[in-house]
C-alpha cells in the first residue's frame, strides 16, 4: 500500500475516518474473485494455495483498503467461528469459511505487518502512529497484532540496554514513540499507552527481567478513577 492510501482512509484530517476503520463481526465483503477462488475448495476452510491465491488478488493493486483488512482480520481471527463473506458487486451467493490456522493463517498475517511496517516508517510519524493505534481497535486479534509487531522493535532496543549505558537504547525508542503518541486526541491515548507499555513489557519479559521495570511503568494508563 502507498503511504499515501494508507493515511488517507485512516487519519483523523479525513472527515470519514472514524468510519473507514472497519470492525469485527463476523462478516466481510470481498472482490467477486475473491468468492471464486472460495468455491473452488472442499470444504468450510482455505487451504494454502487458496489463500496465496486470494491474496495475489488483494494484493494485486498494490495496497490494501478498509474492506480488504476487514477481510483479513475476519479470516484470521484468534476466535474460531465461521465468517459470511459476500460479493463486493454481482449477485454471487455468499460463502461461510472458517478462521484460519497455521501457514493458510500466515499468508494474511503477512500482508497486514508490511501494512504496519508502512504505517510505522511513515514520514509524518505522528500520523502514521495514529493510523497503526487505530488499526489495533479493529477487534482483540488486531490489538494483539499491533502490540506483536511492537513487541521485537522494543525487544532489540531493550537487548542493547544496559546500566553501562542507563537503558538509553531502550529510553530512546520509547520516548520516540511517546513523541508520537503526545500529538494523538483524546481517545486514542489509552490505546496508545497500553501497545507501549504492552511492547517493553513482553520483551522485558522475553529478556529475562533485563530493564527495571519503571523506564516502561511510567506509559502504562492509570485506572479510571
Amino acid at each position: 500500500m502507498t503511504l499515501g492510501v494508507a493515511l488517507a482512509f485512516l487519519c483523523p484530517t479525513t472527515a470519514s475516518a472514524a468510519e473507514s476503520v472497519p470492525r469485527h463481526d463476523g462478516q466481510a465483503l470481498a472482490d467477486p474473485q475473491v468468492l471464486a477462488i472460495i468455491g473452488t475448495g472442499s470444504g468450510v476452510s482455505l487451504n494454502e494455495d487458496q489463500a496465496k491465491r486470494i491474496a495475489a488478488v488483494i494484493m494485486a493493486d498494490g495496497k490494501l483498503d478498509p474492506v480488504e483488512i476487514d477481510l483479513i482480520d475476519e479470516i484470521i481471527a484468534e476466535n474460531i467461528r465461521a465468517i459470511n463473506i459476500r460479493p463486493l458487486s454481482g449477485d454471487m451467493a455468499p460463502k461461510f469459511i472458517g478462521t484460519l490456522s497455521g501457514a493458510r493463517k500466515q499468508v494474511f498475517v503477512d500482508l497486514l505487518e508490511g501494512y504496519y511496517t508502512e504505517l510505522y516508517e511513515a514520514e509524518d510519524a505522528v500520523r502514521g502512529w495514529e493510523a497503526l493505534v487505530r488499526q489495533s481497535l479493529i477487534s482483540p486479534s488486531a490489538y494483539n497484532r499491533v502490540s506483536s509487531f511492537l513487541l521485537p522493535k522494543a525487544q532489540a532496543a531493550a537487548r542493547e540496554s544496559t546500566i553501562a549505558n542507563t537503558y538509553k537504547p531502550a529510553r530512546e525508542l520509547l520516548s520516540g514513540w511517546y513523541a508520537r503518541h503526545n500529538a494523538l486526541p483524546a481517545e486514542l491515548q489509552d490505546r496508545s499507552r497500553w501497545l507501549m507499555y504492552r511492547g517493553f513489557e513482553g520483551a522485558d519479559m522475553n529478556l529475562s527481567d533485563q530493564l527495571p521495570d519503571f523506564l516502561y511503568n511510567w506509559v502504562k494508563p492509570q485506572p479510571a478513577p
